[in-house]
């Protein structure tokens, strides 16, 4: 099966550089340059895609409100599309990137951390069966290894632990 990291490159790369062009290099530019819509936009397309080869696919780290807006119409005309979510989407959101390079920086990776209402709604979907899984992004760095970023916020490893928390946080 087809799994699928859903978020437009060439947009979010052209906001990152636009970012650090204008000076603007602190952790809290990650989720800035990386909009709900780079994630839903993708999903909206992957499902396209897949749509027309009548491939199934399985969408990872599903982050915002509006992907399960594509994932529900995809399910609802008989797609095979498995969508899954992970602990940190489900449970903190973007007010985690407001403060210094050491409380923040241990947030970014990708997608990045939303809004409340984007929980919100990805608990409801979680109860209701639309999301179908939640796992894990697996990817942590030492805030050391965090550091290779302190003065450019595309330089920050993306990722943070999780595997060891998933089951107890659920």
């Amino acid at each position: 099966m087809v799994t699928i990291h859903c978020e437009t490159g060439k947009e979010i790369e052209e906001k990152r550089t636009e970012f650090y062009d204008k000076g603007f290099n602190k952790p809290s530019y990650h989720p800035l340059s990386r909009p709900p819509e780079a994630e839903a936009n993708a999903v909206k397309s992957a499902i396209a895609l897949a749509g027309q080869y009548n491939c199934p696919i399985y969408i990872v780290h599903v982050s915002t409100k509006e992907s399960l807006k594509y994932i529900e119409q995809s399910k609802n005309a008989g797609q095979a599309v498995f969508a899954e979510t992970c602990p940190q989407y489900l449970l903190l959101e973007d007010s985690r990137y407001q403060g210094s390079f050491e409380d923040t920086s241990p947030y970014v990776m990708s997608p990045p951390l939303r809004k409340k209402e984007d929980n919100e709604a990805l608990w409801e979907a979680l109860n209701s069966g639309l999301i179908d899984t939640v796992g894990t992004d697996h990817c942590p760095f030492t805030l050391e290894q965090k550091y290779k970023g302190k003065d450019d916020f595309r330089k920050i490893p993306n990722g943070a632990g999780g595997v060891e928390h998933r089951l107890e946080l659920l």
